[in-house]
């Protein structure tokens, strides 16, 4: 685990599911790592992450990651659902295992490659920005 090989690491946890109990079992010992479970409103907290990590196995249009983006928190995610798609990055990428994770968040924990993740995430949530009426007015080929 990163923590014991001496990474500064607070690792909050929001969500539920099946192994939520067993996550906090064998996270026990760890001061740094806390569960909040599931939150009706996540967004204050994850204004206050310096990185949000999904993890997710599938997910086609994750929530979590455009929230991220929208509130300038950087964020990776796995290779899988619509998360490439979304971040459109390999920076922010890994493969959906704990030794990608882990050796994702050491090369981001590295001095300015963090920075530099938060100021591309920037750019892409430009790139994602869109009016509505706009969109439907250029589809329906009125503007």
């Amino acid at each position: 685990m990163l923590i014991d090989d001496g990474l500064r690491i607070n690792a909050v946890l929001v969500g539920d599911g099946k192994l939520l109990e067993v996550y906090k079992a064998e996270c026990k010992d760890y001061q740094s790592i806390s569960f909040l479970g599931r939150l009706d409103n996540p967004l204050p907290v994850m204004r206050a992450c310096d990185l949000i990590v999904v993890p997710s196995m599938a997910d086609s249009c994750p929530n979590t990651v455009m929230e991220a983006l929208y509130n300038e928190t950087p964020v990776i995610g796995t290779k899988s659902g619509g998360i490439p798609e979304i971040l459109n990055d390999e920076m922010a990428l890994f493969e959906n295992n704990a030794n990608s994770l882990a050796e994702k968040i050491v090369e981001l924990s590295h001095k300015g490659n963090l920075l530099k993740l938060k100021e591309k995430q920037k750019t892409r949530k430009a790139e994602l920005t869109f009016e509505w009426s706009e969109k439907i007015y250029q589809h329906l080929g009125l503007s």
